[in-house]
């Protein structure tokens, strides 16, 4: 291979597995038991999930040799099942190829969740539901993302993080419908805002009727917007593209690393480069149950060096 050839290589892959760091890790906090879940696997096939609470190794022979997946599920706090629809939520996902449009993705979104529904539904507000947030990510840094509930996606670029995902409550989708009587009632971090929707459990208030009435109800069905769904000014969609270049990290996490107690500050996220091991994601997640933090804590990262 010339110079050339060696330079496009370095341009057209940024995001190469020999320069990627990627750690994943899941403590219960004060929980009994840790409802959450994880799976990161890369361009070999390999990777880990939790199965039983406990980390386990994955080997995939028909994993494709171009792509990272990481995902993260969040039980439903106090639903019955809610570790193992989490649980059995990553070993499906083990088993769905890599993905690179949103309409396909959420169309395997929509079959994943029936399956789900299928086993676990009580229908009823108490059925079992987990969120999921997760990444699609080929070497040369193209990537899909799609959110379900509240656990979130974020970038880390310029030397700062931001938030990707949006959590999906009613008042996210009243701002998205432009339902809000006043602007200033839209409130994307507010905590006490509960999920609307989730894997295997459906959707409550989100889907519109012929008229384009919303009614407060729980539906068997998710709503998934994609960007040519939205009305302009309001894009946040669920499922969508994005592309990493080198320097970039990228973190999936549950609500436990980012929702405390009322007038409690919550901790920053730290510079990619001190969490590039499962020592150091630890020592942070035990910094945010010394901050007040009581439930499941899950990250998954993934960071393209410089």
């Amino acid at each position: 291979m010339d110079l050339s050839q060696k330079l496009l290589q370095l341009l057209t892959t940024p995001f190469a597995q020999s320069k990627c760091k990627w750690v994943a890790d899941s403590e219960r906090g004060e929980r009994e038991e840790n409802q959450d879940n994880y799976l990161l696997l890369t361009p070999e096939g390999k990777g880990v999930c939790l199965q039983q609470q406990k980390e386990n190794d994955i080997s995939l022979s028909s994993w494709s040799s171009h792509s990272f997946r990481l995902a993260l599920a969040d039980g439903m706090g106090g639903h019955e099942n809610g570790r193992q629809i989490a649980e059995e939520l990553m070993q499906k996902l083990q088993q769905l190829p890599p993905q690179s449009e949103p309409q396909q993705l959420r169309e395997k979104i929509y079959n994943l969740h029936q399956q789900l529904w299928e086993k676990y539904s009580q229908t009823s507000l108490k059925s079992p539901g987990t969120t999921l947030v997760m990444a699609d990510i080929k070497n040369n840094g193209n990537t899909l993302i799609a959110n379900i509930g509240d656990s979130r996606a974020y970038l880390w670029r310029d030397n700062q993080w931001q938030q990707l995902t949006y959590d999906q409550n009613l008042n996210e989708y009243d701002w998205r419908d432009d339902e809000l009587e006043n602007e200033d009632d839209y409130q994307p971090n507010h905590k006490s805002h509960q999920i609307a929707q989730a894997m295997g459990y459906g959707s409550y208030g989100l889907l519109p009727n012929k008229y384009g009435y919303r009614a407060l109800q729980l539906s068997p069905k998710l709503r998934l917007d994609v960007a040519e769904d939205l009305k302009a000014g309001r894009q946040h969609p669920d499922i969508f593209k994005l592309n990493l270049q080198k320097g970039d990290a990228l973190l999936l996490a549950s609500d436990g690393l980012w929702s405390v107690e009322k007038d409690t500050k919550p901790l920053d996220l730290p510079n990619p480069s001190q969490i590039t091991n499962k020592t150091d994601l630890r020592t942070f997640l035990s910094k945010i149950q010394d901050n007040g933090g009581t439930d499941n804590m899950t990250a998954v990262m993934l960071w393209s060096k410089t």
